[in-house]
């Protein structure tokens, strides 16, 4: 099953967490969001955010092709493999995804999603209004706050100066099966280690 996200799922995400957010099973959440006529359910978990973040990383070494750098560094990018992680928490990923969207953001100078909100408020909107009436993350929350970087990476690829690339097939989400925590946080740290041979190669820090 593939659904098309774009940031506005995000969106609803705030609102329908604000109103509700109902009890995990085994890192999986039914979330109702109501539009004054219709209640649609989904199931968020992290086998969906473990999509999210494999076109993140397509994206970010798609992204790396543009800027100048040389053929050994792009080599580097593309080689970057992926660690094994045990015992993660959607608390851990939430904070690896947030620590990678703020050395984004400071790389590449990005402060606003496609909607013109400001990253700074949209995040603190994530963290805060979500977390009402909850003691602990969530796994739609690592969600939408992974969907907000997508939006934010995917900005920048686009003003390198994309020609005729189709970009919503970066924006499907695919249902990977049997997905936890810990299988998204490798993909976040994988995508961490390919920003940052960008960063060093840049000669930044």
């Amino acid at each position: 099953m593939k659904l098309v996200c774009a940031i506005s799922t995000v969106m609803l995400l705030v609102a329908g967490f604000s109103a509700q957010a109902q009890s995990t099973h085994e890192h999986t959440m039914h979330d109702q969001f109501e539009d004054g006529h219709v209640t649609y359910e989904k199931v968020i978990t992290p086998s969906q955010t473990f999509s999210i973040w494999v076109s993140i990383n397509k994206v970010l070494v798609n992204y790396a092709k543009l800027q100048d750098l040389d053929a050994e560094t792009i080599s580097q990018i593309e080689g970057v493999g992926i660690n094994a992680f045990t015992d993660k928490k959607p608390e851990d990923v939430f904070a690896l995804v947030g620590e990678f969207s703020h050395v984004f953001v400071k790389y590449t100078g990005t402060e606003t999603t496609s909607h013109g909100d400001n990253l700074s408020n949209l995040e603190e909107t994530i963290v805060g209004t979500l977390m009402i009436g909850e003691s602990e993350v969530l796994p739609s929350m690592v969600f939408a706050r992974s969907l907000v970087v997508l939006d934010i990476l995917m900005q920048s690829y686009v003003r390198q100066g994309v020609n005729g690339e189709l970009l919503s097939p970066y924006f499907l989400v695919n249902d990977y099966e049997n997905k936890v925590p810990s299988d998204v946080y490798a993909l976040v740290d994988k995508a961490h280690k390919r920003l940052q041979v960008m960063i060093n190669a840049s000669g930044g820090e």
